[in-house]
């Protein structure tokens, strides 16, 4: 002792310990600390190994033992060191598991911009639908969620779908020839999806659309195909002008023909 408040062991030694009643306070450890905490109020500051994993506040260090591999605050956030996954109120089963403490605007993820102030939620309802929505305040509770994803696959958007077309951004390569045989040779259907066999939906085929304009469907590495039927669009507006061509040259020859 130095005669005020600090103590002093030495000389340095694996042999030497300190066993104290309440806390230990420091500006720094150099080299390694190790001990028991059983309790949650001994665990408050350090606790390397605790009687239940539910009353260990904070591990520091790594080794084999399981409960060391393991960051807890207050039950709700865990760290497992051996596969580096962190879990928030729920044990993680991917490199980072969220569960919520409630199903709505307030619970879930928050992202907020540097400044403070606008800051996108990210939440799942209680029909467990995804929803996003937007705030101008860092806590504040977005008026309604702009962006929803359905747990069938469908998804919704509080506004307009956009994708970049600027002239200046493309290479045309020319127009789309014969669209109205394409669209002939296309069938629209309903039909019943067989992940969902009770919603009735309506489509095309991608294996008919991919003979006709392969540029607009994509397989997956499971053989499935997908469509982008949004392409569709520019393939229709050149068929209905090629159509309307059509019905303008017969009018033409039938007032030639009616001397009007």
């Amino acid at each position: 002792m130095d005669g005020g408040s600090a103590y002093y062991l030495k000389p340095y030694s694996t042999g030497i310990s300190l066993n104290v009643a309440g806390k230990i306070q420091a500006s720094e450890f150099s080299g390694n600390l190790d001990g028991n905490a059983t309790s949650a109020t001994n665990a408050e500051n350090l606790s390397l190994t605790t009687t239940t994993d539910t009353t260990c506040y904070l591990a520091f260090a790594r080794t084999a033992t399981t409960s060391h591999q393991k960051l807890y605050y207050d039950s709700n956030l865990q760290y497992n060191a051996s596969n580096d996954r962190l879990g928030i109120r729920t044990s993680p089963s991917a490199e980072l598991h969220v569960r919520q403490a409630s199903d709505s605007f307030s619970s879930g993820i928050r992202l907020t911009e540097s400044g403070g102030a606008g800051t996108w939620v990210q939440s799942i309802d209680t029909n467990n639908y995804l929803n996003f929505g937007y705030t101008t305040t860092a806590s504040g509770t977005p008026s309604t969620w702009t962006h929803i994803f359905y747990t069938d696959g469908s998804f919704n958007i509080n506004g307009s779908y956009l994708q970049s077309s600027d002239e200046r951004l493309k290479s045309i390569l020319g127009p789309i020839p014969n669209p109205i045989d394409k669209v002939k040779s296309l069938d629209g259907f309903f039909y019943n999806p067989t992940d969902y066999p009770d919603e009735t939906r309506l489509g095309v085929s991608a294996q008919k659309v991919e003979v006709i304009l392969p540029e607009l469907v994509k397989e997956n590495p499971t053989g499935y195909k997908s469509l982008n039927y949004v392409g569709l669009i520019p393939l229709l507006i050149e068929a209905i002008k090629e159509q309307q061509t059509q019905i303008d040259e017969l009018k033409a020859q039938v007032n030639a023909l009616s001397g009007t």
